[in-house]
């Protein structure tokens, strides 16, 4: 098609599409700039730039492209949310380099282009912390609130910045707000999850526990999901059980809990959750996709075992390898 339309815009911007997703940024660049030759800038163009560059890895020419970017269309959402995420990682340099006062700087200006932008808000006011200005930290907290007083999870972010920092009652009162707000199970979740985050478990199972009340199959799932993301695998299967108790027809707290299980190396009991996972899943036509997800599962465990004993047939172990080895065969075990 483009041999008999090479001057088709469309048609080199759906190259250079292609080309990205297969893994060769330099080609798409070479369709991205014929285009921009006949059409001159735009700020779609150099962001597909710059994602290409990114791929390449050359950071500073990419950075080039979404500053210009930002240059020709400050007021397009697009641009700007990908001029606010590259000054977020300056930002993130800058507090490598313990170069705090610009780390500031930097959190302000994403504040004056987007007063309501929740990654730099929350930044800066870890920046006040840690630079002892305790007072300015909270006015960024009030501020975040502020940008809606009566949304529960502006309450529930400002609980969880406070926790973050030992303001525990701070803490406390925001997310009894949050709760006068919205009583619902998602928010006494999150703020269970807020007190996971900084490893208080038992006060976020106090939390949890408010939201089963109901005994919803799909609150106990969410809760589990939510103790293993934080590694507290444990308490999840106590959670994926009960769901198992609310809805025994129901494959995935099998499924569930078959993964919890190999994460304990426990495989003869993971393959008996599995097992009853499919065979749940084959009374009910809707859970096709968790007959798969069992299936793949089943081929991740034999690739496992399959290395584990080319391992043991040259001799060695995991901790004789290499460190870079080892790197790349534990993400292999975690595939």
């Amino acid at each position: 098609a483009l041999k008999i339309d090479p001057e088709n815009p469309d048609l080199r911007l759906k190259h250079a599409e292609m080309y990205m997703e297969i893994g060769n940024p330099q080609k798409a660049v070479k369709h991205l700039e014929f285009i921009e030759r006949r059409q001159g800038e735009s700020p779609e163009l150099l962001l597909q730039k710059a994602t290409a560059y990114e791929m390449m890895d050359r950071y500073r020419l990419a950075r080039k492209m979404v500053d210009r970017a930002y240059e020709l269309a400050p007021s397009n959402p697009v641009v700007r949310r990908r001029y606010l995420i590259e000054l977020g990682e300056d930002a993130s340099e800058a507090v490598y380099d313990e170069d705090l006062d610009r780390a500031l700087e930097i959190c302000l200006k994403q504040l004056s282009i987007d007063p309501e932008y929740l990654p730099a808000a929350h930044r800066l006011t870890a920046l006040y912390f840690y630079s002892g200005q305790k007072q300015k930290a909270k006015e960024t907290i009030a501020r975040v609130i502020e940008w809606e007083p009566d949304g529960a999870q502006n309450h529930v972010i400002a609980g969880r910045l406070y926790l973050e920092f030992e303001f525990k009652q701070e803490a406390k009162k925001a997310f009894a707000r949050a709760l006068e707000i919205d009583g619902s199970e998602d928010c006494l979740i999150r703020i269970g999850e807020s007190y996971l985050a900084t490893k208080s478990l038992k006060k976020a199972l106090s939390y949890f526990e408010s939201a089963v009340k109901s005994g919803s199959f799909d609150t106990f799932m969410k809760i589990a999901s939510t103790l293993h993301e934080y590694d507290y695998d444990r308490e999840a299967e106590k959670y994926i059980d009960r769901a198992s108790e609310k809805d025994p027809s129901h494959p995935e707290p099998h499924l569930v809990k078959a993964v919890l299980l190999i994460n304990r190396n426990k495989i003869e009991d993971a393959y008996e959750e599995m097992d009853e996972a499919e065979r749940l899943a084959a009374e009910r036509p809707e859970a096709e996709e968790i007959s798969e997800r069992v299936r793949s599962l089943m081929r991740s465990i034999e690739r496992r075992k399959k290395l584990m004993e080319m391992i043991e047939e040259i001799g060695g172990s995991v901790r004789d390898m290499p460190p870079e080895i080892r790197r790349l065969f534990l993400e292999m075990m975690e595939d």
